[in-house]
Parts: structure tokens; C-alpha cells; sequence
């Protein structure tokens, strides 16, 4: 395998980290339960326990990940789209929420529009590999289906984070896998880094 196979994977590296977005995924999905206020989650603690309960897990991510792969810093330029994606996704994703939410459209926005953005920030950084396309491309389809209309704009919302949490943590598992597959097929081509 060349070089530039290799520079390559470790450009894709901090972006297939899929591991991460489990307890990313779990934040979302209880924010969504909470915002409803769902069995355990009327309960004014249990979200603040579970966000915790996710960072934390987040360390042993990170001393997996840096143990198993190393350490690729970004490009500056991947440093830059990531910042401008992130400043322009979370402001079209709040807009599109309250656009949802006072409208009462019978699409269901906002997962309509975190799928798009899922979609968008990959393309924008790693690139978008075929599960990305299949998971929030299905995502996209089911939230333009007009069916969500009877639903309260407070259930919509909220189970579009759920909704939202499920496919990010999907997600993540297929990233990790293809990291994995990558890196060993990297590895057994003998490439010295």
C-alpha cells in the first residue's frame, strides 16, 4: 500500500472515531426522554446523571483509541471546515426546530434537518461513505413522509432527538468498523508511517 493510502486513512482518522458517538448518541436520545419527562426521566436528576454518566464514558474512548491508533492531528484546513460546519449546523438545526414546532408541518423538520446536516458535515469533512448515505438518506426519506402531522409538536421534537440519538449512534458503529477494517488492511500492507 502507498504513502499516500496511508496519509489518506489518517485524514479520515478523527472523523471515524465512531465509538464517541454512542455516548453521544445516549445524551440525545435522553434529552429527548427528558424534555418529555418519560418514566425515569420526570425525575429532575436522571439527565444530568446521564450526561455525565457519557463523558465519563468518554475517557476510556478516548485511551482505547489513542492506545489502538495513535494520534493524527487534523490539517488546519480540516480544523477550519469542522469549526465553520459546527458554527452553521447548530443555528439550522435550532432555526428548523422552531420552525417545526410553530408551524405544525406534517413532515417531520426536524429530523428531517439533523439527517441533512449529518449528511452535510461528513460530506464536508471525512467524506460520506456508504452507511452514512443509507442511515441518514433513510432518515431523510421518513421524515418527509406526511405522516407526522397528527403528533404534537412537543412529541415531534422531542422524538426526533430520540430518533436523531439512535441513527448518530448507529453511526457510530459502522465509523468505528470501517476504521477498524482500514487500519487493518493498512496494517497488514507493511506501510511504515
Amino acid at each position: 500500500m502507498e504513502r499516500s493510502r496511508l496519509e489518506a486513512v489518517g485524514a479520515e482518522y478523527p472523523h471515524l472515531r465512531g465509538l464517541f458517538l454512542g455516548p453521544l448518541g445516549i445524551v440525545v436520545i435522553a434529552s429527548g426522554l427528558g424534555n418529555m419527562e418519560w418514566g425515569p426521566f420526570r425525575h429532575p436528576l436522571v439527565v444530568p446523571v446521564i450526561y455525565l454518566a457519557a463523558a465519563l464514558a468518554c475517557l476510556p474512548i478516548a485511551y482505547f483509541y489513542q492506545h489502538s491508533y495513535g494520534n493524527v492531528r487534523m490539517s488546519r484546513n480540516a480544523q477550519i471546515r469542522g469549526a465553520v460546519a459546527l458554527v452553521v449546523c447548530v443555528p439550522v438545526l435550532i432555526a428548523s426546530s422552531i420552525v417545526d414546532y410553530r408551524l405544525e408541518l406534517p413532515i417531520w423538520g426536524f429530523l428531517g434537518s439533523w439527517a441533512v446536516l449529518m449528511l452535510a458535515s461528513y460530506a464536508f469533512s471525512a467524506g460520506l461513505k456508504i452507511h452514512h448515505k443509507v442511515i441518514w438518506g433513510a432518515a431523510l426519506i421518513a421524515s418527509l413522509v406526511p405522516l407526522w402531522g397528527g403528533l404534537s409538536p412537543d412529541l415531534k421534537s422531542n422524538l426526533g432527538l430520540v430518533a436523531a440519538g439512535i441513527g448518530v449512534m448507529i453511526t457510530g458503529i459502522f465509523d468505528h468498523l470501517l476504521l477498524v477494517r482500514t487500519f487493518d488492511s493498512v496494517a497488514r500492507s507493511g506501510v511504515e508511517a
